[in-house]
């Protein structure tokens, strides 16, 4: 493995030990990249663009896992989707494929996953068994409770796969620090566990709950303006954003306008809204990019911790990041 020192912003020359990084390999040949997860990452082959086909690669950006699956998936208990053609399937770590082929298959969540043979859904385990239902559609558990559908409605159900709660909404989403969003005649609210209505549906538009926020918005197209409400419903950070990500930590990208920046749990920018794009924290970092320079990273202070120097980066995971240079990708590292 070879390692080359990164030049920092010239504004801030002593990083803490904390946030120095190295490139680790950097200019591999791939056309796409995912996260690290468990120590794998998804690349896809070179040259092929959208038909390219997924492997995974290692922590020094080398492939592992042969460039072989028309989709690939994100590492979760050892297990990764996969899909070849139209069949689905789970492998390991080594490629070994460890499920029988789905038409339909989810990430592992909380132990188990959502499968689909034919008409037929289920939840698949680590250890090899189909949980067969009879629902119409299902989707992966959160905090103890999976979302399925039938001729009565939405329910959620719990681990043991019986109906904990009925609801009356003509949508659901997962549940999220407690809550779940739900929709009803094209409003949206939230939920408890209990089914209660903690916020009515009266919003456009919602994420789900972050760091006891959850982004909210009124209006449609270009008049649409996101703020934030807490868990009791209240509306604590003003609907004045045009766009309005999760809370990770401390801070939330927003857009305001046309620019791009990070606020505070007050609503204030800590990151200048004068960035082309900026992302959501992650391991203390969030990507940042401006047209004429290019894309790098700021702190939760707002401050340019690495040089905005790449044609394209993605956020920290386990330690790395992918950031592209000119034709391949390399790998920034914590040190």
């Amino acid at each position: 493995m070879k390692i080359y020192r990164i030049k920092q912003p010239e504004q801030d020359p002593s990083l803490p030990p904390e946030v120095a990084l190295v490139h680790v390999a950097p200019e591999l040949p791939y056309d796409d990249v995912g996260p690290f997860c468990e120590g794998l990452a998804r690349v896809r082959e070179p040259g092929r663009m959208a038909a390219g086909r997924w492997g995974y690669a290692g922590s020094d950006g080398r492939l592992l896992l042969p460039l072989v699956y028309d989709d690939a998936s994100d590492f979760q208990n050892g297990l990764a989707v996969v899909r070849r053609g139209k069949k689905s399937f789970f492998i390991d770590t080594t490629g070994v494929q460890r499920s029988p082929d789905f038409d339909e298959a989810d990430a592992f969540r909380e132990g188990l996953a959502a499968v689909r043979q034919e008409y037929d859904w289920g939840f698949f385990t680590p250890g090899g068994e189909i949980k067969r239902t009879e629902y119409k559609e299902i989707f992966g558990f959160s905090e103890g409770l999976a979302a399925v559908t039938d001729e009565t409605g939405w329910s959620y159900l719990d681990a043991s796969l019986r109906v904990a709660l009925r609801t009356p909404y003509d949508d659901v989403w997962s549940f999220c620090e407690g809550l779940a969003m739900v929709e009803k005649a094209g409003r949206v609210g939230f939920i408890d566990k209990n089914g209660f209505a903690v916020v009515a549906p009266r919003y456009d538009d919602a994420a789900g709950f972050s760091g006891g926020l959850a982004a909210v918005a009124r209006g449609q197209g270009a008049d649409k303006r996101w703020g934030y409400i807490d868990r009791n419903g209240g509306e604590v950070i003003p609907l004045v954003f045009s766009e309005a990500g999760p809370f990770c930590g401390e801070r939330a990208a927003v857009r305001q306008g046309e620019m791009f920046g990070h606020i505070d749990r007050d609503g204030r920018f800590v990151t200048p809204a004068e960035y082309d794009f900026a992302g959501d924290f992650s391991e203390g970092l969030a990507v940042v990019a401006e047209k004429g320079r290019g894309f790098g990273y700021v702190d939760a202070d707002g401050v340019e911790r690495v040089s905005l120097e790449y044609r394209e980066a993605r956020p920290f995971r386990e330690g790395l990041a992918w950031v592209r240079r000119r034709s391949g990708w390399g790998l920034l590292k914590r040190i």
